[in-house]
């Protein structure tokens, strides 16, 4: 078959797109570890290789979440709240109405943010969720204590956040935002953290009721523990895929990330090795 200009330009735009799709795909994970002495966003594929440092800026980082587009939500440890565009590294401040918030994070339709704050002459942390267009802002389970950590189902309808009354119990909560209905997810089990959805409704979180803290997945009712070692293990995080679980821990000496597959058939691998420290892994939602 002869190839002609016209097949040559189409071949090179096809080649380009793919690559480009390649990569981006490849960069499927969001994390934070040092660089330069603050706790800095990387990135990195999913068998750990290719991570980088994309931000640079001299405070630490403690939460991060994905917009649709592929920015990131970038929350500090003094209540910065960024958008960060990683074509460009450009960080851009999120307004809301409160000098600080913590625990920030975009809804992945990109409609909401929820966040927890301590609202004047409080003790304790209070949930909020706001719609990013009107700024409109609605209180979240302000019951007595503390709530925190929210992190949204795949199809943005539903928030999940903590609850703790200070106590020996610290609990998921279930936020449906159409009904503004709330209810237990767990109860009275001690302290369950970190609460992570994947699009079939499974839930991951940390919790230490079995002694120590370890990973565990429920799915309606059924609990299952996919660790179960003497280290901290903490922060889960699903694969696009859902057939893997990536999480925090500190087995190996220092805080790094691992991942474990849900089936429980294999031991959990180490994925990043970094010395002074790697958490909060984060796969791009899209």
């Amino acid at each position: 078959m002869k190839i002609t200009n016209i097949n040559l330009i189409f071949l090179s735009v096809l080649m380009l797109a793919l690559s480009t799709s390649t990569a981006i795909a490849k960069d499927d994970i969001a994390f934070l570890a040092i660089h330069n002495d603050y706790w800095q966003v990387w990135l990195m594929k999913a068998d750990g290789s290719n991570a980088r440092p994309v931000t640079d800026t001299s405070y630490d980082k403690s939460r991060i979440s994905w917009y649709p587009n592929g920015d990131l939500l970038v929350n500090g440890n003094q209540g910065e709240l960024i958008r960060l565009s990683l074509k460009d590294k450009k960080e851009t401040s999120v307004k809301v109405p409160f000098k600080q918030v913590n625990d920030a994070v975009v809804s992945p339709d990109g409609k909401y943010l929820a966040f927890s704050q301590k609202p004047e002459g409080a003790i304790y942390n209070k949930m909020w969720l706001m719609d990013i267009q009107s700024g409109h802002k609605i209180k979240v389970g302000w019951t007595k204590g503390f709530q925190h950590e929210p992190n949204f189902s795949p199809n943005s309808q539903v928030l999940y956040y903590l609850s703790g009354d200070n106590g020996q119990f610290h609990d998921i909560m279930k936020y449906t935002i159409k009904t503004k209905s709330i209810e237990p997810v767990t109860f009275s089990k001690l302290y369950n953290l970190d609460v992570a959805l994947n699009p079939d409704n499974k839930i991951a979180f940390s919790s230490n009721r079995s002694g120590n803290y370890e990973i565990w997945m429920q799915d309606d009712s059924k609990l299952k523990k996919l660790t179960s070692h003497p280290a901290l293990d903490a922060r889960p995080n699903w694969s696009l895929d859902g057939k893997k679980i990536y999480f925090e821990s500190n087995r190996g000496g220092s805080l790094n990330i691992w991942s474990v597959n849900v089936d429980g058939i294999q031991n959990p691998e180490q994925v990043t090795h970094h010395k002074e420290g790697a958490r909060y892994p984060l796969w791009r939602t899209r």
